[in-house]
């Protein structure tokens, strides 16, 4: 039987977010494991950020922009870890990077030595793939671990 002792719980904070952390909190349950819950600044939004510090320095710097990202971001983490039945039970990291986000996923893989990846099968990105998220099909095609899709039930239940 496998057995995980750490799981990256990605979360973007889309609406599928709470699924991906209540199914990463029930796994860690059942086998002991430890969550990093995992959010990607995308390097896309670091890039305008860094194309308007050009133009105004005065108003607005990369380095800004990402350390108040990641204090907003910790905090809604927080926040969403404290709404979950059972999460204080768990040994659980937050880490929030800046990259390409299948990319920084997949380096987490490795960083973080992580046993099963935890994702929505879509996330914010406005142009959705017809089943999987671009960034979702991405780290399913390239990850060295397996890794659990979740879905959104009432969108994505059974209609027989």
């Amino acid at each position: 039987m496998a057995t995980f002792q750490k799981i990256l719980a990605c979360v973007d904070f889309s609406d599928y977010s709470p699924e991906v952390l209540d199914y990463s909190l029930t796994l860690a349950k059942m086998f002991k494991a430890k969550i990093v819950a995992f959010n990607v600044i995308n390097k896309r939004d670091v890039d305008a950020v860094a194309t308007a510090s050009r133009y105004y320095p005065h108003m607005v710097s990369v380095n800004q922009f990402l350390e108040k990202a990641r204090e907003e971001r910790t905090a809604k983490m927080h926040t969403m870890l404290e709404e979950m039945d059972g999460a204080e039970l768990i040994d659980v990291e937050i880490a929030i990077e800046a990259g390409v986000p299948f990319e920084v996923i997949l380096q987490a893989v490795d960083k973080h030595r992580i046993d099963l990846v935890v994702l929505a099968n879509k996330g914010r990105g406005d142009l959705a793939r017809t089943l999987l998220g671009s960034n979702a099909e991405k780290v399913f095609r390239h990850c060295p671990v397996p890794v659990l899709n979740v879905r959104n039930p009432k969108r994505f239940g059974r209609k027989i």
